[in-house]
């Protein structure tokens, strides 16, 4: 791995990204007004967390390029 690219190149990245932003709309209850949107919103959380996990790890496993700006090198 000695070539570099943008950090928004990364699948691995925006896999971690949408992780992230799944956990925090889960945190802030989105979703929970009437009771079958709640059940729609908790499946749809789930299955975007589970996405975007595996985006993250195989993203990291056929990287083939380190990730940083120009500035890093």
């Amino acid at each position: 791995m000695n070539d570099m690219k943008n950090p928004l190149q990364s699948i691995g990245i925006w896999g971690g990204l949408a992780a992230v932003v799944m956990g925090v709309l889960a945190l802030f209850g989105v979703g929970n007004t009437p009771e079958n949107q709640e059940t729609v919103m908790r499946i749809v959380l789930a299955i975007g967390t589970v996405v975007s996990g595996v985006m993250a790890i195989y993203g990291r496993w056929r990287a083939k390029k380190e990730i940083g700006t120009k500035g890093n090198q």
